[in-house]
């Protein structure tokens, strides 16, 4: 059954999923019941973008081992994937539990929580972070996690400062450039009515950041959605901002109409000012003269 589990492994790692997964089900029928093949079943199938049942594999693995810590992590990852980061939440706290050394499953917790909105929550847990990272990389793991944070609470200087020191360390590149794209274009918007030089800087900024991206990763999933965020403010600059569009809020797709100028009816929006006419003076009384005296 091992030399089963092996061979899967191995047309896994060579990306030949659909092979592995036959592998799987022969070693199924000797022990289906075995956490190492429902676990390498599940990652084939996560793979596969199978969700579902990806994570119906990983919570048999995790019921067969319910002390491994890792196997509640996957869980979680697989929620995130799912979209429901508010169902991984439970599982990272549950890996954290059983082992309070490793630090992805402290790393997701903090990014789940600012998924779902929950700052504080995430801020809290960076200190913790720091202590456990004791490699380059996770430590990069957290950087990326702290600039999120920072990002979120709109200290945007302070979140672009992290990104582009931890770009130049080669760590974590492609997500921190990512994040990276984001916080330009928000200090993009920040800027773009009282400094719009800087403003377009951001823009070109962020520019650079995805055209690296895509030198290092063309297939990312993320690369449309960026450069949609690019091109929505290339819009504002080209047509011009609205009142309507203020920095710093969340913003409607922007159209690439050119803007139209709507007449506002008396009931909806005040009469436009009227040009005050200068006031009639009134005629000039001449004092009266006293009668002439002889």
């Amino acid at each position: 059954m091992a030399s089963l589990r092996d061979a899967a492994e191995c047309l896994h790692r060579l990306d030949r999923n659909e092979e592995a997964l036959q592998f799987l089900q022969r070693a199924k029928r000797q022990e289906s019941e075995n956490p190492f093949v429902l676990d390498l079943e599940s990652r084939i199938l996560e793979h596969l973008g199978q969700l579902t049942p990806a994570y119906e594999s990983a919570l048999l693995a995790s019921a067969r081992d319910p002390i491994n810590a890792h196997r509640q992590n996957r869980l979680g990852v697989i929620r995130v994937k799912q979209g429901a980061p508010q169902l991984a939440i439970s599982h990272f706290e549950k890996a954290i539990e059983l082992d309070q050394d490793l630090v992805s499953p402290a790393n997701s917790l903090a990014s789940a929580y600012l998924d779902t909105g929950d700052i504080g929550s995430a801020e809290r847990l960076i200190p913790q972070l720091k202590a456990k990272a004791r490699t380059p990389s996770n430590l990069s793991l957290v950087r990326h996690t702290e600039a999120r944070v920072a990002f979120a609470k709109k200290y945007l200087e302070q979140s672009r400062e992290i990104l582009k020191y931890e770009v130049t360390l080669i760590h974590n590149v492609v997500p921190n450039l990512g994040l990276l794209v984001r916080v330009e274009c928000a200090i993009f918007d920040r800027d773009l009515r009282t400094f719009p030089t800087m403003a377009a800087l951001s823009l070109k900024s962020a520019e650079a950041a995805l055209a690296r991206i895509v030198a290092l990763d063309q297939s990312n999933e993320f690369i449309d959605a960026l450069r949609a965020e690019i091109e929505e403010r290339h819009s504002l600059v080209k047509h011009g901002t609205t009142g309507s569009k203020m920095p710093g809020k969340p913003q409607a797709k922007v159209s690439t109409a050119p803007p139209v100028e709507v007449q506002a009816s008396p009931a909806s929006a005040p009469s436009p000012p009227l040009r005050k006419k200068p006031p009639i003076k009134p005629p000039l009384s001449l004092p009266q003269k006293p009668p002439f005296k002889r």
